[in-house]
């Protein structure tokens, strides 16, 4: 609402999505509508391998909570 874009996780209906969100505004920059794009974070499956495949150590993996 301060006219800004936003990126960033957002949770959408009933998951986590990577988001933008990107405010319409007329010439005086009174908010008129949104445009929004999102990328389910589940979905992001090169982002999931990654982290699986980083080893730390002999023993070590990286997790994310």
């Amino acid at each position: 609402m301060q006219g800004q874009t936003y990126y960033g996780r957002a949770y959408v209906v009933n998951a986590w999505y990577i988001t933008a969100y990107k405010p319409i505004q007329n010439n005086k920059g009174d908010i008129l509508g949104i445009l929004y794009v999102g990328v389910k974070q589940e979905n992001v499956e090169s982002l999931r391998n990654s982290i699986e495949a980083t080893e730390i150590g002999d023993k070590g993996y990286a997790f994310v909570l």
